[in-house]
This record gives structure tokens, sequence and C-alpha cells, in this order.
């Protein structure tokens, strides 16, 4: 695999973790879909409207602490998960790659975002 496939694969690992951690877009669609009972939405949202909550992540992080909502919770961790999952479907030889040039994007692209923000 060249880099310009493993960075291009990468890119798209940072847009999910964008989206994930910098947005609503999983609620809305959750939302959207009728799974608000399935993934706690409504719950979620009443305690957002409340001022209780930054966002989703650390919603389930706070009421559904367990693994698996702690590895949805870190970027670093879920991160280093997308990376073996994108590794393991192309040559796992790739996964330190995968990881530094994802890391390193997300990292620049949270900085841009915050900036714009403020």
């Amino acid at each position: 695999m060249d880099f310009a496939s493993i960075t291009s694969s990468s890119f798209g690992l940072v847009i999910i973790l964008l989206v994930w951690f910098k947005s609503d877009a999983f609620v809305e669609y959750a939302s959207l879909f009728g799974c608000k009972k399935l993934f706690w939405i409504k719950n979620y949202e009443e305690g957002a409207r409340k001022g209780l909550y930054l966002d989703y992540p650390s919603y389930l992080l706070i009421h559904h602490n367990c693994f698996l909502t702690r590895l949805l919770s870190c970027p670093l961790c879920l991160s280093v998960w997308l990376c073996i999952g994108a590794s393991c479907v192309t040559n796992f030889d790739n996964f330190t790659y995968y990881f530094i040039i994802t890391y390193a994007l997300y990292g620049v692209m949270v900085k841009l975002y915050e900036e714009n923000i403020q």
C-alpha cells in the first residue's frame, strides 16, 4: 500500500473522529433514524438542556461507564482502535503510519476548529 492511500484513509479516520468528538451529528442521526432509546439520546438531550453535559461522549462516560464508553470518550484510544481496524483491512505493518498521520491531523484540525470558534 502506498503512502497516498494511507494518507487518504487517515483523512477518513480524522473525519470520523471530528464528527464524533466535535459535532452532534451522531445524536442528530440517531434521533432521525429512531434510535433515541437504543443510544440513550433522550436522556442525553434532557441533561444537555439543563446544562449538565458538554457533549455526547462525556454523557456516555458519566452515565454508562464501562470499557467501551471509556474507549469512545477518549480521542487517543478511539484513534488507536480505528487505526488498528484500518491496518487490519490493509496491512498491519501500516499501523504506525495510520496512527501518526491520523492523530497528528486530528490535533491540527481540533486546533483550527477551536481557533475558529473563539
